[in-house]
């Protein structure tokens, strides 16, 4: 049996048109997993150890990696014959991996505005006095 491949863009497309079509909340429970994971025909002892792959926190419900990571391996498993890895290779978890949020726009916060410049004032001079 061959090991996982890394996921082509087209393959994460339909993950996530997939995940977009079931998730509720920013996480899939297991029974809208399980029916969106049985449409493989694959075996149940299968699809439990996919569960048991992806579900990696053990809440009984898939986050968008998740989710992500069981379809990767369903797709695997049917596709090219691979075999349900005891646990993900790094370079297909990093693949499989939703690109995080860019970073903040820094805000523009105007400086506040610099203190006038005190002129320095020289002691006044007396006028010179008329001479008696």
């Amino acid at each position: 049996m061959a090991g996982l491949s890394l996921p082509t863009p087209d393959d994460l497309v339909t993950y996530d048109q997939t995940w977009a079509a079931h998730q509720s909340g920013g996480y899939m429970d297991g029974n809208s997993a399980r029916e969106v994971l049985a449409k493989s025909n694959l075996p149940n002892e299968t699809l439990g150890a996919i569960w048991f792959l992806a579900d990696a926190d053990g809440d009984m419900r898939l986050s968008h990696l998740e989710f992500r990571v069981a379809m990767h391996v369903v797709m695997q498993v049917v596709r090219a014959g691979a075999a349900v890895p005891p646990q993900m290779p790094p370079a297909v978890l990093q693949a499989l991996n939703p690109a995080p949020p860019p970073p903040p726009a820094p805000r523009y916060v105007p400086s506040p505005p610099s203190p006038q410049p005190q002129l320095c004032r020289a002691p006044a001079i007396p006028a010179p006095r008329p001479s008696p």
